[in-house]
C-alpha cells in the first residue's frame, strides 16, 4: 500500500493532505474542496453546513460580527 502525504502552510495554519489507494489521486472531493475554499475566503463568521451522504451540500452564513 502506497501513501502520499503533502503538507503546506496557509498563513499560520498547517494543512496535511493524504492520498491513499482508492482515492483516485485526489485529496478531497470537489464539494469538500469548495467548502475549504469558501471557509478560507470567509475569514470569520458563523456557518452552518448541511451534509448529505458524507459530503457538504450547503453552507449558510448565520452571523457576522464586527467589533470597533
Amino acid at each position: 500500500m502506497t501513501e502520499t502525504r503533502a503538507e503546506y502552510n496557509t498563513g499560520g495554519t498547517s494543512v496535511r493532505q493524504t492520498n491513499v489507494p482508492g482515492s483516485h489521486g485526489n485529496a478531497y472531493h470537489p464539494k469538500e474542496q469548495a467548502l475549504i475554499d469558501y471557509c478560507r475566503e470567509l475569514r470569520y463568521g458563523t456557518v452552518t453546513i448541511q451534509i448529505e451522504n458524507g459530503l457538504p451540500v450547503r453552507a449558510v452564513e448565520a452571523q457576522k460580527s464586527t467589533k470597533f
